[in-house]
């Protein structure tokens, strides 16, 4: 599957069969170097049935320009809904990264992951994800550690094992600006909503969520 992605020009859509399943094994589907590129699920599954020996995450949208996903489910290793694991390589095993410039997360679900459902970062910007839904993420439901001008609304995100939506600058040169977290529905997680950092957490926008069984918004 990563051979075929690769030989796809800029400005193609690359259309998974439909309700088919994919195993990525214990790699990552990387999309890079692309620009104005679409991943249409069409229902399609992309299905992690081994663990990685390092922090993978199982699909990951790198160094690319204007691309979209839709349609697509991504199901981890952690079927056994085990809880947040510090540290080694469990963490960093999120189900969806997104380090591009303009992208579009739509009617994606994400759940079973050991580390964060999706992980937006690298700087990224102009990032949208919408009608899209996150459970059982052992680690944050939406983690923000590096990116701009970000929307998040009309997500379902729930029963992820730390923060429901994270903003988490790692470094001193991250930055997490420009956020609007509207009209989500944020329930059964650790706690809603958090912004953690010395560093830069700017411009947040939070309104119309729907909260339950979980701790406060903490900043």
């Amino acid at each position: 599957m990563q051979q075929w992605i690769d030989s796809l020009p800029n400005g193609s859509t690359a259309v998974l069969r439909s309700s088919g399943c994919y195993d990525v094994e214990s790699d990552t589907l990387v999309i890079h170097d692309k620009t104005n590129f679409t991943l249409e699920g069409s229902g399609a599954t992309i299905h992690r049935f081994r663990d990685p020996t390092a922090g993978l995450r199982q699909v990951q949208f790198v160094n690319a320009t204007n691309v979209a996903v839709r349609d697509l489910t991504i199901v981890g290793n952690n079927s056994q809904h085990l809880g947040f694991q510090l540290g080694g390589h469990w963490e960093g095993q999120a189900g969806l990264g997104i380090a591009v410039n303009g992208a579009v997360v739509e009617n994606v679900y994400v759940t079973d992951v050991f580390g964060d459902g999706i992980n937006l970062s690298g700087g990224g910007t102009n990032i949208r994800v919408t009608n899209s839904h996150v459970g059982q993420a052992a680690r944050q439901g939406i983690a923000i550690t590096n990116a701009s001008n970000v929307t998040i609304d009309h997500d379902t995100i729930d029963m992820a094992h730390r923060m429901g939506i994270d903003l988490e600058p790692y470094a001193s040169t991250d930055r997490v600006t420009n956020v609007s977290i509207t009209d989500n529905s944020i329930c059964g997680n650790y706690g809603p909503i958090a912004g953690y950092s010395h560093w830069g957490v700017t411009n947040v926008v939070i309104r119309s969520n729907t909260y339950c069984w979980g701790g406060p918004i903490a900043f």
